[in-house]
């Protein structure tokens, strides 16, 4: 007996048919020119299911296949996740926050992914590429066999419906609206649960909000469906690629003829080794001959005979790149990544430098946004499942979790270093400030901790090895070891002052006025 579906989906009056194509980025590439059509609705009506798959599909075909889409979008994760997303504990038991910060690093976080091959930072570097690639991404606080817990991702394809309509019709479910698989009350339209399809119909499941966290930038407010980061530059690369095509054709074409010949009767000459002519029609119309792997065209020139080397001229022309750079503009700016970065870094100039660095900054910090709280939550989730297995101690304070960032997006760090360290100096700024946007985990409590120790270190040394050779070592010198000094330099006013020679104050005769 065939299993019960989960759901079964009534069609309604706006039906999300998908057919006619709205959004302009996932009509189909036509020669003719396209209108912009009037359609004011709910963005599931304007970007219907068959026009999400669609921009989805191409987006991920062009991802595969094109190293500028891919690039920006790999570049723009790793500048959001870097070397972060290592866990901090901000509880009041350190000990307790140290041992579980060393389970998480050392046990759990290296295999955290249900299938064991992604890690805690690889999770997150995937969802950020997958927000720009697919438009979104979902992940499920799942459990081992074993118990233990783990992370799934799910990918856009995943969360869908296969029967046209907007409306649950019976079932656990009824009543309840769908949109491209996301399931909400029908009154407020507040997300309470996703259908997750599998490879068949039977295999389906609904999965509450609960466990399942929805990742997208959503352009429009009524959006429920994330759409791809470079969906407004997605018809500049579908003819990008077609017109790349044409011209790496027209270049292997052109790569193969290198000689011309001309001649009085349009007969190939000794100077080709008496190659065989193809589509000689006795009129002197051009002729081909096969030479060294090659091409070469032989034509009647009366008695302007001889022999000259094919040039084709420069290509790619000038032309062709600007328009090539146009396209790519376009795709950066749809993505929020600064074009000199993606394409021409060598002809971004000094003073440009701050805005670029900037706008980077502008779109890792909103990428970090998104990713930083599902990233807590994973990590309370991993150390809830710890406490309930036993291998962690219970606390208190177990949720009170945070993630350290990568380092503040820089073209020359040392700069950015050497200018934060000014700006502390002048009071403009804090120690936990600087370390923060320099990616130091533990902030200033962590530093002023392991200075303390140091200093600490560095005076039990100093003491156990004067007392052992009876040789007294100060401050000062194991400064000039290069271990830190606590002493001062003695201050000018202490300095006892010198007499230079001839002058007036000193002369008690000279009754000069000033």
């Amino acid at each position: 007996m065939a299993k019960k579906k989960n759901i079964s989906i009534k069609a309604t009056g706006r039906s999300q048919a998908g057919s006619r194509y709205n959004y302009l980025g996932a009509r189909r590439m036509e020669k003719s020119r396209t209108m912009l059509q009037t359609v004011l609705d709910d963005i599931y009506q304007v970007v219907p299911i068959t026009d999400w798959k669609y921009l989805v599909s191409l987006s991920r075909q062009l991802v595969i296949n094109n190293g500028l889409l891919k690039g920006i979008i790999e570049d723009k994760a790793t500048g959001v996740v870097g070397d972060g997303f290592e866990p901090e504990f901000l509880g009041a038991d350190e000990n307790w926050g140290e041992a579980a910060k060393n389970w998480l690093i050392n046990d759990w976080m290296p295999g955290c992914e249900v299938r064991g091959i992604l890690d805690f930072k690889d999770i997150q570097y995937q969802k950020s590429t997958a927000m720009d690639s697919s438009g979104d991404v979902f992940r499920l606080l799942t459990r081992r066999a074993n118990g233990m817990p783990a992370i799934q991702l799910i990918g856009a394809h995943r969360i869908g419906q296969r029967e046209m309509g907007n409306l649950i019709d019976g079932g656990p479910w009824g009543g309840m609206r769908i949109e491209n698989g996301v399931i909400s009350l029908p009154d407020s339209g507040e997300v309470i649960a996703y259908n997750v399809l599998g490879d068949t119909e039977e295999e389906d499941r609904v999965i509450p909000k609960g466990p399942m966290a929805h990742l997208l930038d959503p352009v429009f407010a009524d959006q429920v469906r994330g759409l791809p980061a470079a969906v407004a530059g997605l018809r500049a690369l579908v003819m990008s690629e077609k017109t790349d095509e044409n011209e790496e054709d027209f270049v292997e074409m052109i790569s193969r003829l290198f000689f011309v010949e001309k001649n009085e009767t349009g007969e190939a000459g000794p100077d080709f080794g008496g190659g065989d002519l193809e589509g000689n029609d006795g009129e002197g119309s051009p002729r081909l001959v096969d030479l060294w792997h090659g091409l070469a065209k032989v034509f009647t020139a009366g008695t302007d005979s001889g022999i000259e080397a094919f040039n084709p001229g420069d290509r790619p022309s000038e032309a062709f790149d600007r328009f090539s750079d146009r396209r790519y503009r376009i795709i950066c700016a749809g993505i929020g990544w600064p074009y000199e970065l993606a394409w021409k870094l060598g002809e971004l100039t000094s003073v440009g430098v701050h805005s670029v660095e900037q706008k980077a900054q502008r779109t890792i910090r909103d990428r970090q946004s998104k990713l930083v709280p599902s990233a807590i939550t994973e990590i309370r989730w991993a150390i809830s499942g710890a406490m309930a297995m036993g291998i962690l101690p219970r606390n208190d304070d177990w949720q009170k979790w945070a993630v350290t960032l990568p380092p503040k997006y820089s073209l020359n760090p040392t700069k950015a270093a050497d200018s934060r360290r000014k700006d502390l100096e002048l009071g403009l700024t804090t120690v936990g400030r600087v370390l923060k946007e320099e990616g130091t985990p533990g902030g200033a409590k962590a530093l002023f901790r392991e200075r303390a120790v140091e200093i600490a270190a560095k005076k039990t040394i100093r003491d156990e090895v004067s007392k052992q050779s009876g040789q007294p070592i100060s401050d000062d010198e194991m400064g000039r070891l290069g271990i830190g000094s606590t002493s001062q330099p003695a201050k000018e006013e202490n300095k006892p002052k010198e007499k230079k020679e001839n002058d007036p104050k000193d002369d008690p005769e000279d009754d000069t006025e000033d």
